[in-house]
């Protein structure tokens, strides 16, 4: 297992993603399957209730297979149909939570009133989700002077007062591995003001998705994906998605397939 978990590793995997691989490869060897049987693998995973748990261990399998220098090509060839069905169901998915939702104006109307009814925390978390497509993760951050000491694996936002400006440090978040440390400039005067008067936006510890349903509950207790959804679709044009891939750390075929409901 330890070489295996090697190869992850040489493949720049992130540390949840190989975890995952390695408790898929002990689920696979425990199962007694043979690793020369593909046929017999695919029989065995589809045991399992649903496509997404599927394509995790079909994953697992063909990439402990490449390990092996073991043909893989039914494997990969089963992946694709998984891929297939799971994009049917996040289009489905995302449509049906996009048309019951509220529309880009009235989230913009919104924000904007959690700012004149002086909820700077609140509106700062919606801000950045509406103008950067961001994560629950990428608001656990500090606010900080910009002759603050800052650590490498923390996130801020450096208010600089004299140059009304915010510069937004991402150096935790999920993609954090592929695209690397993100930082996004601000100069909304709105923003700045509303984020001048707090300590921290989220903590390590806090309930992210209970807090952000709690804030929007006046708009359906909508959650930060749902609010990119409803940005996508307010503006599909392909400048737009690339925006919001380079702001959110999302590769453009994931927006298509996860966020974006008029995908067809």
């Amino acid at each position: 297992m330890e070489s295996f978990k090697t190869h992850l590793i040489e493949l720049k995997l992130s540390p949840r993603t190989i975890n995952t691989h390695i408790q898929k490869y002990n689920m696979l060897t425990e199962s007694g399957i043979d690793f020369n049987n593909q046929k017999q693998i695919i029989s065995f995973i589809e045991k399992q209730d649903t496509d997404s748990k599927k394509k995790t261990i079909a994953s697992t399998a063909s990439k402990y297979l490449t390990f092996l220098n073991k043909p893989n090509n039914e494997i990969l060839t089963y992946i694709q149909q998984l891929n297939k069905a799971l994009a049917v169901n996040h289009l489905n998915r995302s449509k049906a939570q996009v048309e019951g939702s509220i529309t880009y104006k009235e989230l913009t109307n919104f924000m904007n009133g959690l700012y004149e009814t002086e909820k700077w925390r609140e509106f700062v978390i919606i801000y950045c989700f509406v103008k950067f497509c961001s994560r629950n993760q990428d608001l656990v951050a500090e606010v900080v002077q910009p002759n603050a000491d800052r650590e490498d694996n923390k996130n801020y936002f450096v208010v600089s007062g004299k140059q009304d400006v915010v510069m937004w440090y991402r150096n935790v978040y999920k993609t954090k591995f592929k695209y690397d440390t993100k930082i996004s400039k601000i100069q909304n005067k709105k923003f700045l003001h509303a984020i001048s008067q707090l300590e921290y936006v989220f903590k390590e510890n806090d309930n992210f998705d209970r807090m952000v349903k709690k804030i929007t509950a006046p708009i359906g207790s909508i959650t930060q994906s749902v609010i990119c959804k409803i940005v996508l679709n307010a503006n599909p044009s392909m400048n737009n998605v690339q925006k919001v891939s380079e702001s959110r750390g999302t590769a453009i075929t994931t927006l298509h397939s996860n966020y974006n409901g008029t995908t067809e």
